[in-house]
């Protein structure tokens, strides 16, 4: 099993926390015990007390030995405390039970250390970690302290029994979709129905998929998946960056609803924004007024992005519940993905892989935008993007009211470093995981 879990764990952290505590507490003792054996010494030195000066001097001396010392071994402590105590008793025979009280003070404080100092010494051996301060890595430090990270995908699917696989609009979810009714044989209500069908979808199937791949339009529907998850579930996220997904989304948009007007969608967006389109063959001309009116609007998939799906509180979700296996992976690696899935879900398709279904591969029209500043001068979406890439997110509020960017900046940071451009959110970081079997 590459996972294990200690279910006593946060106990026992809990525990050393406070054996730490009154460890520190002892310590401080001891740093007194150390100045007043000290301090005794010197007046027995002085008051020529050869016997005395002698017996405080080495007690100081023992003192200081276990200040050196953070964690010594079980046996030195012992052999120290012993020897104290023998060196004590023999002394104190000489003298007056008065006189003895201090040394008898002093001799218990130092047992006492050698005592919790062993407790400490024992719990360390629990190899417990003390270095969390924030409430992501605690949550990850308790909760999954005993396990093994994972170094492939391929190690994972061996130990999970449910797959959701997740992703925005525009990065390769239609494909995922189509794969994952091939591999699982079983019907959905349409390929997006994690948003609003799940309980439908739940009742009208007897056999469950054992994948479930759906496009995400909103954050709920990520943190019920995160929050419902068990250690045998697999959360597999498929990412896009955010420039070239909008690309892709205002291109689906044109060549899908703008430029089809027999579609509902179609009807529906120039109804709302009245704009009219010039056909010439497969040609389709719009615009560019209109055509920034429909993306400021953010309608359909251009509005829907990664940020409205991994906001701060879906983070916060991530970081409470500390999902046992959530793995990012970039969607250019779509088809290494549905290799180790087949594997285990329906190896009958391997040798047919990799399976690409492209909406937009399926349509001849070819979108062109008629410029504002020159109405005389018509050039394709692909050069307009390239020319208003830089400013449009910003100059049409594309990102406004949206948090959390730098977490998501993150995980991509370490998304693109990776071989297989894969994560693996782990202990409260993302660490490269392989797609390869």
């Amino acid at each position: 099993m590459i996972v294990t879990y200690n279910r006593c764990q946060p106990t026992l952290l809990l525990v050393s926390q406070r054996v730490i505590l009154a460890t520190n507490i002892i310590v401080l003792s001891s740093h007194i015990v150390l100045f007043i054996s000290l301090f005794c010494c010197l007046l027995l030195v002085l008051a020529a007390r050869p016997a005395g000066a002698r017996h405080h001097c080495v007690l100081a001396a023992e003192s200081k030995v276990f200040l050196l010392q953070q964690t010594p071994h079980p046996e030195t402590l012992l052999f120290l405390a012993r020897g104290m105590i023998i060196r004590n008793m023999t002394y104190h025979k000489r003298k007056s039970f008065s006189s003895s009280k201090v040394l008898n003070v002093v001799v218990a404080l130092v047992i006492l250390l050698s005592i919790v100092n062993l407790m400490h010494y024992s719990t360390e051996l629990l190899t417990l970690d003390r270095g969390p301060t924030n409430s992501a890595d605690i949550l990850s430090s308790q909760h999954v302290l005993d396990r093994t990270l994972p170094k492939s995908l391929d190690v994972i699917m061996n130990h999970v029994n449910q797959v959701f696989m997740i992703m925005p609009p525009k990065a390769a979810g239609t494909t995922m979709n189509a794969f994952t009714r091939k591999c699982t044989g079983i019907e959905v209500p349409g390929i997006n129905f994690m948003n609003t069908e799940k309980e439908t979808t739940f009742i009208n199937n007897y056999e469950e998929p054992s994948i479930i791949s759906s496009h995400l339009f909103i954050a709920k529907c990520f943190i019920d998946i995160v929050m419902s998850a068990i250690r045998e579930t697999l959360i597999i996220y498929i990412h896009r960056e955010e420039l070239p997904r909008i690309r892709s989304a205002i291109r689906h948009v044109l060549m899908s609803k703008v430029c089809v007007e027999h579609s509902i969608k179609g009807k529906g967006l120039k109804k709302k924004y009245h704009f009219d389109v010039e056909k010439k063959g497969n040609r389709c001309t719009i615009d560019e007024e209109h055509l920034i009116r429909i993306i400021k609007g953010k309608e359909d998939e251009i509005g829907f992005s990664t940020s409205t799906i991994l906001t701060c509180k879906s983070f916060d979700v991530i970081a409470q519940n500390t999902p046992s296996n959530l793995v990012f992976v970039n969607y250019k690696q779509a088809n290494k993905l549905q290799k180790i899935l087949a594997k285990y879900h329906c190896p009958h398709l391997v040798k047919d892989l990799p399976f690409t279904e492209n909406v937009a591969a399926d349509k001849l029209i070819e979108p062109f935008i008629r410029l504002k500043t020159d109405s005389s001068r018509e050039v394709t979406f692909e050069e307009w993007f390239d020319k208003k890439q830089n400013l449009i997110l910003f100059a049409l509020d594309l990102k406004q009211n949206i948090g959390c960017q730098s977490k998501i900046m993150d995980m991509e940071d370490h998304l693109f470093l990776c071989p297989d451009e894969a994560v693996i959110f782990f202990r409260g970081e993302f660490q490269c995981i392989s797609l390869s079997e």
